[in-house]
Order: C-alpha cells, then sequence, then structure tokens
C-alpha cells in the first residue's frame, strides 16, 4: 500500500480512538505508518542508497515482481508482535503499537490477497528461512533473473549490479 494510504488509515484510526483513549490514540496512529521503515533494510541491502527517490522506485517494481518472490520485514512479523505484546504488560503503551501494526497489517494482507500474492511476504522469520531456499528474496535477485528491460527496471539493475 502506499505511504497516503496508511497516513489516511493511522489518521482515521486515530481519529476513531480519540474519544475512547485520547491522546494515546496518536501512539496507535502513528504506529500505522511507523511499520513501514522495515522497509527500508531491504531496500538499503540490494541499493545500499539512502535516496528517498528511490526508495518508492524500488518498491514500484518490486510490487509488480510479487511472483517467486519471499519478502521479510521484522516489524510485519509474529516475532515482533510478540515481543510488543510481552514488552506491553510492563510498559502498556506498546500495546497500541501492537494493534496499529496488526491493524496496518490487515490492510497489507488484504492488498496481497487481492492481488493474489498473499505469501508474498512471511509472517515469520523462521517461516522466512524455511522457505527462502524456493524464492527470490530479494529485488537484486529477481532482476538478474529476470533481465527485465523497462527503462526504469534497467536503470535500477544497473545501479544495483555496479558493485558485482
Amino acid at each position: 500500500m502506499s505511504p497516503t494510504a496508511h497516513l489516511i488509515q493511522g489518521a482515521a484510526g486515530a481519529a476513531i480512538l480519540y474519544p475512547f483513549i485520547g491522546v494515546k490514540a496518536f501512539i496507535f496512529g502513528v504506529s500505522v505508518v511507523a511499520i513501514d521503515l522495515d522497509h527500508f533494510i531491504g531496500y538499503y541491502r540490494d541499493t545500499r542508497s539512502l535516496d528517498p527517490k528511490g526508495f518508492f522506485e524500488y518498491h514500484e517494481i518490486l510490487s509488480n515482481n510479487l511472483d517467486n518472490y519471499l519478502g521479510i520485514n521484522f516489524f510485519h512479523t509474529v516475532e515482533c508482535y510478540a515481543i510488543l505484546f510481552f514488552a506491553g504488560l510492563i510498559l502498556p503503551d506498546l500495546h497500541l503499537i501492537l494493534y496499529g501494526f496488526l491493524f496496518h497489517h490487515l490492510f497489507d494482507q488484504i492488498k496481497l490477497t487481492w492481488m493474489k500474492r498473499p505469501f508474498a511476504r512471511a509472517f515469520s522469520i523462521i517461516e522466512f528461512f524455511i522457505r527462502r531456499k524456493h524464492y527470490y528474496t530479494s529485488l537484486r535477485e529477481l532482476l538478474a533473473e529476470k533481465k527485465k528491460k523497462s527503462r526504469c527496471e534497467a536503470r535500477f539493475f544497473k545501479m544495483m549490479t555496479e558493485d558485482i
């Protein structure tokens, strides 16, 4: 999903929760968007770039090439949710972050299902390590195999393979 869609979801969710939990609704709203910071790890791993424009191009290409791809995003895993749950027993505001993450993940999963790729992202780190041998796990691998020819993809492929 686009950052704009997640911003709208976070703002709407926070607005709905505000009458019930007050200012703490802000924690929920921000977490709906902040969960996607983990996408930057894969982008940096593949490109060694910190360019925000490239980050969005990278994910546009990736979302159009989900066949035989398996992604891992730590903040979107059951392990992260378990950490937030148990840590939330000590620091209850962490449960609001957990709820925001789950709310976000629900919409991501609906979109992946709509795209007919519901398992393109691993739900667990353990699952990722078990399944990864049968899938591409980086855009670098995927593009090297498919050798995409479109201008945008060719430019990205060149940028990512210059160091190889």
